[in-house]
């Protein structure tokens, strides 16, 4: 349910990683404190999977005392073809942080010129709330584009950049 969940978004590069790891933690808490279930990951590098490696510590803590916790991963196309530019690292973090999802869903078998967009607007369209690690003068990233879609969609965004 759409009240119920969250999506995280940030950028591929994490300027203070150990103060950026706190602020998702504490803003996971906070929503989960406001009764949000269900969490929406991107999949790129950087913050989405942080924040995915992170929810699922999370889930794994609070399970015994609030019920479970439902992570989805959200891959614009295949995991090959949206993984091809990235280093052998990164394609076993994601690839393991989708063993440890409850759910992957891959919107598209392959490229297009929109199919980020796509995801972006899918997390969006599914979330009430949005987590954001969002530098403001990167007006122009995908990150921009998701807040942006975010605000006009009236989620409760949190940047915690």
């Amino acid at each position: 349910m759409k009240e119920y969940t969250a999506c995280f978004t940030g950028h591929r590069e994490i300027e203070n990683l150990i103060e950026t790891q706190k602020r998702h933690i504490e803003a996971t808490f906070d929503l989960i404190g406001r009764g949000v279930r269900h969490f929406l990951i991107g999949g790129a590098t950087g913050f989405d999977i942080i924040a995915g490696q992170h929810s699922f510590y999370i889930k794994t803590a609070v399970r015994h005392m609030i019920g479970d916790i439902k992570l989805t991963m959200v891959l614009p196309c295949s995991f090959d073809i949206f993984t091809k530019k990235w280093s052998e690292i990164d394609r076993k973090r994601l690839e393991h942080l989708m063993t440890l999802t409850d759910e992957n869903i891959i919107l598209q078998e392959n490229y297009s010129a929109d199919c980020y967009k796509k995801r972006n607007q899918y997390l969006v369209e599914n979330s009430r709330y949005c987590i954001c690690y969002y530098n403001e003068s990167r007006y122009r990233s995908g990150t921009g584009q998701t807040v942006r879609m975010a605000e006009k969609q009236g989620l409760e965004i949190i940047n915690i950049f």
